[in-house]
């Protein structure tokens, strides 16, 4: 086991955390660099990629239990019959805890017997608090503490706003896959005309000193704004003045 769990309060109910957590394609929202969560041929078995290593796999199982309030992940980057990198989670319910609505998520790691030891360092003890404390929601490794952040942020805005903290994944994909393509002619109010050489302007220029070199040479062509428009410099379209 790792040398302290990470834990933390969550301000969402224990069960609606826990079916977010159970999803295994909800992994893609909160987790850095896990993408495109697919369904493999063994029921219960998720491939997906790392994009920290460009199309590098990775192979998930979640095993679920609600009884028991635990959420594990086992993992792996090479194939997916030996997923050996687990992630332990589990939900308390705060008001146990702290007497309080919420929930508490404690997460710890199993060491892999296919990873290098590594040395144990050792570190002066902490005036107060220990590391991975409920109160203090911190851990011993900053990765996978800063996408639990990720989860705790996602669970609490959707909770407080009254949203479903678990979305409806498979109807958010297929209208996405839906979507057409946005052109600046859908959401333009001023379009340019014809575009004008750099020559008309160089007959009003006083000088051409300048024209050959790299940092102040003109375009080829310009867009002409008309007098009573202006253009939007953040997102191409214009708009009339008043």
């Amino acid at each position: 086991m790792s040398s302290a769990p990470s834990t933390d309060y969550v301000d969402c109910p224990p069960d609606e955390l826990f079916d977010y957590m159970a999803d295994t394609r909800c992994l893609e929202e909160w987790t850095y660099s896990l993408r495109g969560f697919t369904p493999t041929e063994e029921p219960g078995l998720w491939l997906a990629y790392d994009r920290l290593g460009s199309e590098t796999k990775i192979f998930t199982r979640t095993v679920a239990n609600r009884d028991a309030m635990t959420v594990d992940y086992h993992c792996a980057w090479d194939q997916g019959k030996h997923l050996w990198m687990i992630y332990l989670m589990r939900i308390v319910d705060a008001q146990v805890v702290f007497d309080k609505p919420g929930s508490v998520r404690a997460v710890d790691q199993l060491p892999s017997p296919v990873l290098r030891p590594q040395p144990r360092i050792r570190r002066p003890r902490r005036p107060s608090g220990r590391c991975g404390s409920a109160t203090s929601g911190t851990c011993s490794a900053p990765a996978i503490c800063s996408e639990l952040k990720n989860l705790k942020a996602i669970a609490e805005y959707r909770h407080h706003n009254g949203l479903p903290v678990t979305p409806a994944l498979d109807e958010m994909r297929n209208a996405m896959n839906e979507q057409r393509p946005v052109s600046l002619l859908d959401i333009s109010t001023y379009l340019p005309g014809e575009p004008i050489g750099a020559d008309y302007y160089a007959q009003f220029a006083e000088s051409d000193d300048l024209r050959d070199n790299l940092m102040f040479r003109a375009p080829k062509f310009r867009h002409h704004v008309a007098e009573d428009e202006t253009a939007d410099r953040h997102g191409g379209a214009g708009h009339r003045r008043a």
